[in-house]
């Protein structure tokens, strides 16, 4: 009780003039598929740029994990309305460096990104899973309003499931087998079909631990992309990890490869450092 008063009379005011009070604000960046030394170099001059004057001080973070790099600037001033413009010349001169490779800002995620841009473009989504049993359907699902675009998520494990449910032909599953970009492009088609949407985004994979093989070791992963103007993009890649990891990156690998096909065309040859592409087919 004594020493309440005393903190509230003394202590408080003393700290206030000796320590004014400080504003802070954070910009964070979100890049998919780079690894976090090319990223590094890529932001270097605005990074190793003085930011710093009278009124403001610029701290940079780069952090990395889960295929995803974050590149972060932290803002403090005495002086809240001195931070706003500096975040947008940060925003400005990071954007400029990295461009299209900046999925979000701040609390955005991939799947959120992705429905702003269908929800923008007035398109709808279905989506055809093998090796991620229903991941990208979640993640695209956890987007609040995401019904206004995502009509349809099948999960066809079997491949008497992709025959029966997305119209993949048997010889091409007898002759490609079902991880290939063959059975993804008939997949993702067999979903553009059943749920008459503008675009469709098709995966299968080997997971592991088990049933790699010389030529599809585990960590394989095809994924395809189809849209209503009859264009389809097929991929196959090279993961690695646990069966889990490979899940969840295969899940994240599709949503980047589909948010390439639905920006703009300028956008949609991204390199991505931290893959291993092993062919391409359109």
């Amino acid at each position: 009780q004594e020493l309440e008063p005393m903190t509230q009379k003394c202590l408080i005011p003393y700290l206030q003039k000796k320590y004014p009070p400080l504003w802070s604000e954070t910009l964070a960046l979100h890049v998919f598929g780079e690894v976090e030394s090319t990223v590094d170099e890529q932001i270097a001059t605005v990074t190793q740029k003085n930011w710093d004057t009278k009124k403001c001080q610029v701290r940079f973070a780069i952090l990395a994990a889960h295929s995803q790099v974050d590149v972060k600037a932290t803002v403090e001033s005495p002086y809240r309305s001195e931070i706003g413009p500096v975040i947008k010349k940060l925003d400005a001169a990071f954007r400029s460096r990295l461009g299209a490779k900046v999925y979000g800002a701040n609390g955005q995620t991939l799947s959120g990104a992705i429905g702003e841009i269908l929800e923008r473009n007035k398109e709808t989504l279905s989506v055809a899973e093998s090796c991620t049993g229903g991941l990208v359907a979640d993640l695209l699902t956890n987007i609040s309003g995401s019904a206004r675009y995502f009509m349809q998520g099948l999960v066809a494990y079997s491949n008497s499931s992709k025959i029966q449910l997305l119209g993949v032909r048997p010889s091409t599953l007898t002759v490609c087998g079902a991880v290939s970009m063959q059975t993804a492009r008939e997949m993702a088609q067999g979903a553009l079909k059943s749920a008459s949407t503008d675009w469709s985004l098709a995966v299968s994979g080997i997971a592991g631990p088990k049933g790699g093989a010389e030529k599809k070791p585990i960590g394989t992963v095809c994924i395809a992309v189809a849209s209503r103007a009859k264009k389809c993009w097929a991929y196959q890649y090279q993961l690695s990890g646990s069966r889990r990891e490979i899940k969840e990156k295969s899940a994240l690998l599709s949503l980047a490869l589909l948010r390439q096909k639905i920006l703009p065309k300028a956008s949609q040859n991204l390199p991505w450092s931290f893959l291993c592409k092993l062919q391409t087919a359109f």
